[in-house]
């Protein structure tokens, strides 16, 4: 019989509680000390081993955790970055300049997911750093400026004051900028 809506859940493992399998896997690993990784890697390593098998660790240990950020894996100065335009994200008056802040961090972002691999790797970091309230085509006009930010610096210097500040925002920027604009198609003359 199904469960009625707004009625709490019964039965069933508790939160948290692993499943067999994990729990095997657990106990075992309590019972080895060796994690599939580590054998993996004892395999690999292990002259004896036949090629075959040493190149399948390689691919299983690859699988299994390549795709995984690793942990405070940014340099000092690097940290330094991504912290400054996390706060600068965190600001209510996102300027021009804020902007660039934020822009500096997600160049080290992207750098930093670029060397990890992995389709996602960015995504996680951008999460990991708390730069997930920005959209993908935020992000993705963003680091076309950042790119070229020399051009927009110096495009941004021919604009008003006004215009400087209301033309702030990545979008914005992207919309206006010429540097960014697509170049118009030729059109035919028409025949009469």
């Amino acid at each position: 019989m199904p469960r009625l809506k707004n009625t709490p859940k019964t039965g069933g493992r508790q939160k948290g509680t692993p499943n067999k399998a994990t729990a095997a896997k657990q106990a075992e690993v309590a019972a080895t000390g060796l994690t599939p990784l580590d054998h993996m890697l004892e395999v690999m390593r292990d002259p004896r081993a036949s090629n075959e098998r040493r190149d399948f660790g390689v691919v299983m240990s690859k699988k299994q955790y390549h795709n995984q950020p690793e942990s405070d894996t940014l340099s000092a100065d690097e940290h330094k970055i991504v912290e400054g335009g996390r706060e600068a994200l965190c600001s209510l008056a996102r300027t021009f300049d804020l902007w660039m802040v934020v822009g500096e961090g997600m160049k080290v972002l992207r750098a930093k997911a670029d060397r990890i691999g992995g389709k996602k790797a960015f995504r996680r970091l951008l999460a990991k750093y708390r730069y997930d309230s920005l959209d993908n085509a935020v992000v993705t006009k963003l680091l076309k400026i950042m790119d070229r930010r020399c051009e927009v610096e110096a495009w941004r210097a021919t604009l008003s004051e006004k215009q400087q500040r209301e033309w702030s925002a990545p979008s914005t920027i992207y919309l206006h900028c010429p540097i960014f604009a697509k170049p118009k198609a030729e059109r035919a003359p028409e025949a009469l």
